[in-house]
């Protein structure tokens, strides 16, 4: 088990430096994560897992077909948002931490990660007075995942790969 969390801690060390220093990643890096985390998911309830990764994957899809409809439509030309509006390590990055998520907290992360990327950046580039706009979207999300991570690692009411514990709050 701790090998599997220093391979997911690697990996996620190696996108924040890669894409922080040079705005693109390595991809041998997701298939890394992915693979841990169906490890992970194998020693626990895998057809939740699976459920979890499937809607997950939908939601992404999803996303990223109304984000091409929505700019296409603006355009007034079909628009594929991965050849100039997404790098390829950000859906990369996206798609295996959808493999360890639940689908509320995949859609919590994916929420206040985005929040956190566009406030970090934006303050980033107020105190370099720098006018790079490509923004390193994989390397603050992997900053914004081992957060998550720690937080999921040091308390034991929450679980980020189930929602339980997001329904107690609810409730």
């Amino acid at each position: 088990m701790f090998l599997i969390w220093l391979a997911i801690l690697i990996s996620i060390l190696g996108i924040i430096i890669q894409d922080l220093s040079h705005r693109m990643v390595y991809v041998f890096w997701f298939p890394v994560l992915i693979a841990a985390f169906i490890i992970l998911h194998s020693q626990n309830n895998f057809q939740d897992a699976t459920n979890s990764i499937f809607f997950n994957l939908l939601f992404l899809i999803t996303q990223f077909l109304l984000i091409s409809i929505y700019f296409s439509l603006k355009r007034k030309k079909w628009i594929n948002i991965f050849n100039s509006l997404l790098g390829l390590g950000d859906v990369l990055f996206l798609i295996s931490i959808a493999f360890y998520f639940s689908v509320l907290n995949f859609f919590l992360f994916y929420i206040s990660s985005l929040i956190y990327a566009i406030i970090s950046w934006t303050l980033w580039l107020l105190i370099s007075r720098k006018k790079d706009i490509r923004i390193p979207l994989a390397g603050l999300q992997a900053m914004f995942f081992i957060v998550f991570v720690f937080g999921d690692w040091l308390s034991f009411t929450i679980n980020l790969t189930s929602d339980n514990w997001i329904y107690k709050y609810l409730i």
